[in-house]
């Protein structure tokens, strides 16, 4: 016979979770090149390696939707840098180490198969990755662990600078001022040409926005923000005193990240 090719592979007899709320039910999967090609109650396993999993529970990997990673600054007064050094759009959070190996394997712990990692600091923090918990393999052949999307959004916080300092801004004031200043400059530079690079150029309002917020106030503001600038793709990162505000977050309709 000829040997199992070794992409493909057969998980049989599980017990598989398909969904969240559904009956599970003894099945087989079958697995190409890292993905789900088949999950049916029984699979004829053809040139697939079989893998005999009776008597275990198989579950849809789960994914963290947010969670921040340190990501380097771009150099202070270098080209194209924004006067703030709260204002970092182009920071991308696949350019520094990205996700902490030991967060990956207390993820994997936890059945998360993947994890979105944004930037985590900042007004505009900049893009984030949906990244795989997987470890290095240890052959690389295969190269490196799954990324889905690179530049899956545009994260941005209500961060201040402190009083101690010379930053600014120091109140939620000025953050939205500083917010709303930014994209409508950003808006400007893209009606036209310019022949100079500037970090306001990475602002793609056609993007998901992912507002980090730290109270219901905030998420009120972030949605307010959005709406003056017809922001049609929105989501917020809670503070779990949502309820605070809870029938006028519903009529803003935004997805919530919830701790």
């Amino acid at each position: 016979p000829m040997p199992a090719p070794p992409g493909l592979h057969l998980i049989d007899n599980a017990t598989v979770h398909a969904a969240p709320g559904a009956q599970p039910r003894v099945m087989d999967v079958l697995i190409r090149d890292g993905r789900i090609e088949r999950v049916a109650e029984r699979i004829e396993p053809g040139a697939a390696r079989v893998w005999n999993a009776e008597g275990m529970h198989l579950y849809a990997g789960f994914i963290d939707a947010y969670v921040p990673v340190a990501t380097a600054a771009p150099n202070d007064g270098g080209p194209g840098t924004h006067w703030s050094s709260l204002v970092t759009p182009q920071r991308d959070a696949l350019a520094g180490p990205g996700l902490p190996a030991s967060d990956a394997a207390e993820l994997r712990k936890l059945g998360f198969t993947a994890a979105h990692a944004s930037p985590d600091a900042g007004i505009f923090r900049g893009w984030s990755a949906v990244v795989s918990t997987a470890e290095p393999f240890a052959d690389p052949a295969p190269g490196r662990p799954p990324l889905y999307p690179a530049r899956a959004a545009q994260h941005l916080g209500f961060q201040r600078a402190g009083w101690s300092g010379d930053g600014y801004p120091t109140s939620h004031m000025g953050v939205v001022a500083l917010m709303r200043q930014t994209f409508l400059d950003a808006a400007h530079r893209a009606s036209a040409e310019h022949p100079d690079a500037s970090a306001l150029d990475a602002i793609d309002p056609a993007a998901l926005m992912v507002y980090d917020t730290g109270s219901e106030l905030e998420a009120m503001l972030a949605d307010k923000v959005a709406r003056e600038f017809a922001h049609e793709r929105v989501a917020l990162v809670g503070s779990g005193n949502e309820f605070k505000r809870l029938a006028a977050l519903a009529q803003a309709g935004r997805p919530v990240v919830v701790p």
